[in-house]
C-alpha cells in the first residue's frame, strides 16, 4: 500500500492511499469512506480484492484523516459535501487515467451519500456499492433549517455533545449489551479499534453537518433523479440493525425501490440480519465481503 497526497480540482492536497500490488490487475475498485473514519481503515478489504484483480484506492475526505492537520481534523471550509463530492469525481479520473482501468465506486456510509451525489454526475463508472445507507429524502430542508442558524454563528465549532448523543440514541435498539460504539459492529475487537483509532469518531464541525443535511435537499430532487443512468448497476448493502438503515433496514428497502421509480434497471439489496452499521468489520465480514465480490464481478462482465 502505498500513501501520497495528490492536488485535487481546486488545488488541496487530499491524502490517497493506493494498493496497486495486483499482477493483471482488470479494474479499479474505489472506496469513499464514511464519516469521522478515514480510507486507512479498510486495508483488509482492499488486500482481498488485490487477491482478486482489482487495483483499489480510496482518500481522506476533506475535514478527515491526514487530508487535515490534526489540530483541524472535523473542520474545513466551504461547502464540504460538493467539493469532497468534486474530489472523488476528480480522483476516479486522474486513477482512471494513470491505470487505463475502468473503475467502479463503493461508498460506506456518508461515503454513501457521496456516491449517492456522484450517480447523478454522468461519471463513466461500472457500478456502485451503497454500504450503510439509506433513503434520507425526509432530512434535507428541514435539517438545514434547524441547523443554519448554529452554523450562521458558529460553522467551525466541533460540539462534542452531538457525538455522545448519537451514540446514546444509536445504542438504545443493543439491549442487555454495555459500552461505546455498540451500533458500529458486533465485533468488540473491532470496536475496540475504532475507539483506540485518533481519527476515528471524531467531532465534526457545524459546518460540515450543514453542508450534508443541504445535500440530502438536492439528491433526492426529482431533477437530478432523473440524471440517474439507469445502465449503471447499483447494489445496496445493509444490516437490519443498523440504525442509519432503519428499523428493520426500512430506509434501505426505500432507497432501493426509489431507484426502481426512477428507472435503474439493476438495483440488487443486500441484507444481512442482526448486523450493524460497519459490514466490512462485522463478524459475518467474509459473508460481505464474498458477496460484494460477486457484485463487483457481475459489474466488470
Amino acid at each position: 500500500m502505498q500513501e501520497y497526497k495528490i492536488e485535487s480540482f481546486d488545488g488541496t492536497p487530499i491524502h490517497c492511499y493506493v494498493w496497486d500490488e495486483v499482477e493483471n490487475p482488470k479494474a479499479i475498485v474505489q472506496i469513499v469512506h464514511g464519516m469521522a473514519e478515514h480510507a486507512g481503515r479498510y486495508a483488509a478489504f482492499a488486500e482481498f480484492l488485490n487477491k482478486q484483480g482489482y487495483i483499489v484506492f480510496g482518500d481522506d475526505h476533506r475535514a478527515h484523516g491526514k487530508t487535515e492537520l490534526f489540530e483541524s481534523v472535523g473542520h474545513h471550509e466551504g461547502d464540504i459535501y460538493e467539493d469532497t463530492l468534486n474530489d472523488i469525481i476528480y480522483l476516479n479520473n486522474y486513477f482512471k487515467t494513470k491505470y487505463k482501468l475502468p473503475t467502479m465506486v463503493i461508498g460506506h456510509s456518508y461515503g454513501s451519500f457521496l456516491s449517492q451525489g456522484f450517480l447523478q454526475r454522468g461519471i463513466d463508472v461500472k457500478g456502485v456499492i451503497l454500504c450503510g445507507s439509506a433513503y434520507m429524502g425526509a432530512v434535507g430542508i428541514a435539517g438545514a433549517m434547524l441547523v443554519a442558524p448554529l452554523h450562521f454563528f458558529a460553522a467551525g465549532w466541533r460540539p462534542k455533545f452531538v457525538n455522545k448523543m448519537s451514540d446514546v440514541i444509536f445504542n438504545r435498539a443493543y439491549k442487555g449489551e454495555k459500552g461505546a460504539s455498540l451500533w458500529i459492529t458486533r465485533d468488540a475487537a473491532e470496536r475496540e479499534k475504532f475507539i483506540a483509532d485518533p481519527l476515528s469518531g471524531i467531532d465534526m464541525s457545524i459546518n460540515f453537518d450543514y453542508s450534508m443535511i443541504k445535500a440530502f435537499s438536492r439528491i433526492y430532487k426529482k431533477a437530478n433523479l432523473a440524471k440517474l443512468n439507469p445502465d449503471t448497476p447499483i447494489g445496496i448493502f445493509s444490516g437490519t440493525m443498523d440504525p442509519i438503515g432503519g428499523k428493520n433496514a426500512s430506509k434501505a428497502v426505500q432507497l432501493q425501490e426509489l431507484y426502481k421509480n426512477c428507472g435503474v434497471k439493476a438495483c440488487e439489496l443486500h441484507l444481512y440480519d442482526g448486523a450493524r452499521h460497519e459490514l466490512l468489520n462485522e463478524t459475518n465480514r467474509e459473508e460481505v465481503f464474498a458477496d460484494m465480490l460477486v457484485f463487483i464481478n457481475k459489474c466488470f462482465e
